[in-house]
């Protein structure tokens, strides 16, 4: 059950591009003193598109966040896989007639638990490969909206 929500929408236009020629790394900043504070345990989920043809991407993309909080999301390996991961979700291609873009929807994704309301004012998105490498085919301009319900404990 959750006890309140509330969403951030972030628009890689009005971020700063890390990495070079592409979107796959956007900075941005956020005063999370001004969305609504919960002392607990947060699910979030994510809702991505980009704009039609803007994208080459034919693969899935892995979406992941640096914002400084503990996900409750581990990575399986062949090795040791209990290492913490801040993987957020997934975009994947969509071809809506002739046109091709990244979209992804909060039902397609399944929920992450963080342990507390983020903590860097300045985080970055990065988008990922299946393999680890960038996902440089994120060209153009995204709205990616994540949305947050503090859960009761």
């Amino acid at each position: 059950m959750y006890i309140m929500s509330f969403s951030i929408v972030l628009n890689s236009s009005l971020g700063t591009q890390v990495s070079s020629g592409n979107n796959s790394i956007i900075s941005y900043n956020i005063s999370w003193d001004a969305v609504p504070d919960w002392q607990g345990k947060y699910k979030v989920g994510m809702s991505f598109i980009t704009r039609q043809n803007d994208t080459t991407a034919n693969s899935v993309g892995l979406v992941t966040v640096n914002w400084g909080a503990v996900h409750n999301c581990y990575t399986a390996t062949a090795a040791n896989g209990t290492a913490n991961n801040s993987v957020l979700g997934y975009v994947r291609p969509a071809i809506i007639g002739t046109a091709q873009q990244l979209y992804s929807d909060f039902l397609t994704n399944s929920p992450v638990i963080i342990q507390q309301k983020p903590k860097n004012n300045i985080f970055s998105v990065t988008f990922l490969n299946t393999d680890g490498t960038l996902f440089s085919s994120l060209t153009g301009i995204y709205f990616l909206t994540i949305y947050f319900d503090a859960l009761s404990e």
